[in-house]
């Protein structure tokens, strides 16, 4: 993911202090200069801010606010956004007792600044004493999973009290292309809305029930929102389009040649193994994939696994160098894939240029990654397909993989190295992989699906 929310939300710089436990606040450290305050409401909090006198005389186009929020106890993502001018304030629903950090960061121009609140849920606590909360209602919005790369649909429950004759719904949409978001107000009897996106890209969309007789330039600038809610999501490819991309690979690589494999093998520095001896005890551990290949699979920056080759060549040996380090770790592919207990899903067909690869994720049966490939890619027969044929033979198994195109196989589990062997092998080009992968080529007439 890239900064400034190109792929994802921006890396905002964080200095939380230690863990001080529950608290019904937390005064931002003295080197945050944009002190926040939390209110909590019925579904959620609203957390709001004053900027500093200075910033009132600038242009607001120029404005950046971007909020992050982390649930503390398993530091997940609550929520990612961008506030808007005359807005200085982020809604977000909360959980009782759960304790939640908060960073705002405001840009404006080459100036910067930062402010910090750590805080925990007691809304429940305050309804038990009969008060009721002041704030808007948190809208969860809801992104339709039958949603292709180039059309998104989403949809939510508006307020219980909608009023068309005295209410307004505002939308907002932000592409990370787009320097500036695209603003709508909508019939606020609304519920669905669709998005023509463009294959890859995140977006960011936001809706704000609005109530006529509230002016902008009250106070208290919040109360005149009733209802608020967004989210950010990215256009994937559906799972059709997944399919389209199959074809496009079969048709590519019209004429399979099979050989038989026992080994599958991975190169990285030396450091990377030296890494997984002294901090997992010989394991090596799946990571979240990168954006290789094309940059609207679903794969990409949620699926975690490790990438595996067993192209041979000529020779009938294995590379004895690679462009992505100077240590080989084989493994025999009978301790990544059985017959009857695995699944191989095809994931991606994309070139870089030069060479066609084709991308296959292996999940045990009946996993939850199993159950995202299946609602997600595309499922082939382990003893039928194109790429990597498994074989049962009464006594052994027998594996078979198309070694005229690069296969990548994506492995979803932990393995230890102690199943593999080392060699040494001489590093080309930068020696490692690029920490956030390559992107295909876009233009190539064979690997990309019709737009």
């Amino acid at each position: 993911m890239s900064d400034n929310g190109v792929l994802g939300p921006p890396r905002l710089p964080y200095g939380a202090p230690p863990d001080t436990g529950f608290m019904s606040s937390y005064a931002p450290p003295k080197e945050a200069l944009l002190p926040l305050t939390v209110r909590e409401t019925v579904r959620g909090c609203t957390v709001s801010w004053d900027l500093p006198r200075h910033f009132h005389s600038l242009p607001r186009s120029d404005f950046i606010q971007a909020v992050v929020v982390h649930d503390i106890a398993d530091y997940s993502l609550v929520t990612h956004a961008l506030v808007q001018l005359p807005e200085c304030f982020v809604n977000f629903p909360t959980q009782y007792a759960h304790s939640y950090d908060v960073t705002v960061v405001v840009t404006v121009g080459e100036e910067s600044i930062q402010g910090f609140l750590r805080f925990s849920a007691a809304t429940s606590i305050a309804l038990g004493k009969g008060r009721r909360p002041r704030g808007p209602y948190v809208v969860t919005i809801h992104v339709d999973p039958e949603s292709t790369s180039k059309l998104t649909r989403l949809s939510w429950d508006p307020p219980v009290k909608v009023r068309p004759d005295t209410n307004t719904l505002i939308v907002r949409i932000w592409c990370g292309k787009k320097a500036q978001p695209t603003r709508l107000e909508l019939d606020p009897m609304t519920t669905t809305f669709e998005i023509k996106t463009v294959s890859g890209h995140e977006y960011f969309f936001e809706i704000r029930y609005m109530a006529k007789a509230m002016k902008s330039t009250d106070v208290e600038h919040q109360a005149y929102y009733y209802g608020v809610g967004d989210v950010w999501f990215k256009s994937v490819y559906a799972k059709h389009e997944i399919a389209e991309l199959h074809s496009l690979a079969i048709n590519f690589f019209a004429d399979p040649l099979w050989k038989d494999t026992t080994y599958l093998y991975r190169c990285k520095p030396r450091g990377y193994y030296d890494a997984c001896f002294d901090d997992d005890d010989g394991i090596m551990k799946t990571y979240v994939k990168d954006f290789n290949g094309h940059l609207a699979s679903p794969i990409n920056g949620v699926l975690k696994g490790l990438f595996f080759y067993g192209r041979h060549f000529d020779r009938e040996t294995l590379p004895d160098s690679s462009p992505f380090g100077d240590v080989m770790w084989k493994v025999p592919i009978a301790s990544l894939i059985e017959h009857g207990l695995d699944n191989i899903y095809f994931a991606d067909f994309y070139c870089l240029y030069q060479a066609h690869y084709v991308t296959l994720v292996i999940a045990r049966v009946g996993t939850p990654v199993d159950d995202f490939c299946a609602r997600t890619l595309v499922r082939l027969d382990l003893e039928e397909n194109n790429w990597l044929r498994v074989h049962q033979k009464q006594d052994r198994t027998l594996y078979y993989l198309n070694c005229k195109c690069w296969v990548e196989i994506y492995f979803t589990d932990d393995l230890p190295l102690k199943l593999g062997t080392f060699s040494e092998v001489e590093p080309m080009f930068r020696g490692s992989s690029c920490p956030e992968g390559i992107p295909s080529n876009m233009y190539c007439l064979y690997c990309n699906p019709v737009e």
